[in-house]
């Protein structure tokens, strides 16, 4: 008896997501912002931007980045036993933050903050298991028991990058040939009336 295995690419784009843990998936980006970490397609992946405005001259840049490490990614880590998806609680412009599980680490010294009620940039400053300290105030007191909140280390490569141009709507992209595990978008520039930018992933 033989056993056989399929292996089948070349299924739909994968759409970089711009939303903060818990809410709903946000395809387009205004502004500068990281999305969320996803994992890679497969060994040969395409990577494709696209900026639409509504009128003018509209631009952007968008940075593709990969990682091998599940701490960079905000993804728990089953083998060192580490979660980097925890709750947190937070009030309105202070920049304390505490953890009602005990789940702050000092590996997490500086990591980038995804939350609702965080601002975009925050880092974080390890002080316990329980205590931190964000490096911009929260804009919203979380709910009891806290917010979901994703923590990722700053440790990146970049694939490419991809810069956007033209009149009304532009688009461009690369290709790669290497086996990272997760990738993310960084949008940064975005100029013009009504732009919106869209990055996707694909085999």
């Amino acid at each position: 008896m033989t056993n056989t295995v399929r292996l089948t690419t070349g299924g739909q784009e994968q759409k970089f997501n711009f939303a903060l843990p818990g809410q709903t998936p946000l395809y387009t980006a205004t502004g500068t912002i990281n999305s969320a970490p996803q994992p890679t397609d497969g060994i040969y992946s395409t990577y494709e931007a696209a900026v639409i405005g509504t009128s003018g001259a509209q631009a952007a840049t968008i940075a593709i980045q990969a990682t091998n490490r599940p701490h960079s990614a905000g993804a728990d880590d089953p083998v060192l036993l580490q979660r980097n998806n925890i709750p947190i609680i937070t009030t309105n412009t202070s920049t304390t933050v505490t953890s009602p599980d005990a789940a702050f680490r000092a590996d997490m010294q500086d990591d980038e903050v995804y939350c609702v009620g965080v601002p975009t940039g925050t880092t974080f400053t390890y002080v316990s298991a329980i205590s931190g300290t964000l490096s911009n105030a929260a804009t919203a007191t979380s709910p009891t028991g806290g917010a979901q909140a994703r923590f990722q280390s700053p440790l990146w490569v970049l694939l490419g990058t991809i810069t956007l141009t033209g009149t009304k709507r532009a688009s461009d992209g690369f290709s790669k040939n290497a086996s990272w595990k997760w990738v993310r978008a960084v949008v940064s520039g975005v100029t013009g009336t009504g732009a919106t930018v869209t990055v996707s992933q694909g085999t």
